[in-house]
């Protein structure tokens, strides 16, 4: 889940990386060398409160639709997906020593034991 969290991040966090295209294209028009990246959407580091109605010069944060589909639909919904798969865990407990085999240890313990004779030689 970690995992998955990082990468909706890595990808917010790539998408404030990209130049303008006009700064690039047309680079006549402009005097700075200074590369302009695109607006994107930020993350809140905490949730966003809603305006205040009585209040007409404050407005819904840009990016509170940004903190509900990271908090509440993509960690909500990781979530709850990962709850069946302990119960699937569980049914393979029962082979942990056949997953846990290590093929080459287990073919060395047999050829120290045996008397060098196989299976085709009487």
């Amino acid at each position: 889940m970690n995992k998955i969290k990082d990468v909706f991040e890595q990808g917010i966090k790539c998408l404030q990386e990209i130049p303008h295209l006009e700064q690039l294209l047309l680079k006549q028009l402009f005097k700075t060398q200074n590369m302009k990246t695109i607006k994107t959407p930020i993350i809140p580091p905490e949730r966003p409160l809603p305006p205040d109605p009585m209040d007409k010069t404050k407005f819904l944060d840009e990016n509170a639709w940004l903190w509900e589909a990271f908090h509440t639909d993509l960690i909500v919904n990781l979530e709850r997906a990962i709850l069946p798969l302990q119960e699937y865990v569980e049914t393979y407990r029962a082979f942990e020593a056949e997953n846990n085999l290590d093929p080459d240890k287990y073919v060395a313990l047999f050829s120290e034991e045996g008397d060098g004779k196989t299976p085709a030689t009487p």
